[in-house]
């Protein structure tokens, strides 16, 4: 009787140390796929945002609204006052290129970036580039 008792106390011990692990393992998977889904987000705001001086009224001469990166991430990034846009023409015709970088600087969650934070995931910076035609 006093076996079965030691193997039960045993088994108690080895579950309060599982348990944190593996509730600390999920919200980094967690923080991870918010991160990514982020990234995405934003890889497509910057394609779009660079298509769009591509094809405006000023050939990027002007740069395009700032609503089209509100659009791409819509749903995704809910604060887009933290993303940051620099957009300037390159080279010389007829290679002339429009490239654009946004960087966001909040993570998605503070409360489960507080486990991945020394890793250096944000800010998160994006290119996109498309030809001036």
């Amino acid at each position: 009787m006093k076996q079965l008792l030691n193997r039960q106390g045993a088994a108690m011990v080895e579950l309060a140390i599982a348990i944190p692990l593996f509730i600390a393992v999920l919200l980094a998977v967690i923080d991870f796929g918010l991160y990514f889904n982020n990234r995405i987000a934003l890889q497509t705001a910057a394609y779009n945002y660079a298509k769009q001086a591509d094809v405006g009224i000023g050939k990027c001469v002007t740069p395009p609204n700032n609503a089209i990166i509100n659009e791409s991430v819509a749903g995704v990034i809910t604060n887009t006052v933290d993303i940051s846009i620099a957009g300037s023409k390159v080279g010389t015709a007829p290679m002339q290129r429009y490239v654009v970088n946004l960087t966001y600087n909040t993570p998605a969650n503070p409360l489960l970036s507080t486990l991945t934070q020394g890793i250096g995931l944000y800010p998160i910076a994006v290119n996109g580039v498309a030809l001036c035609q």
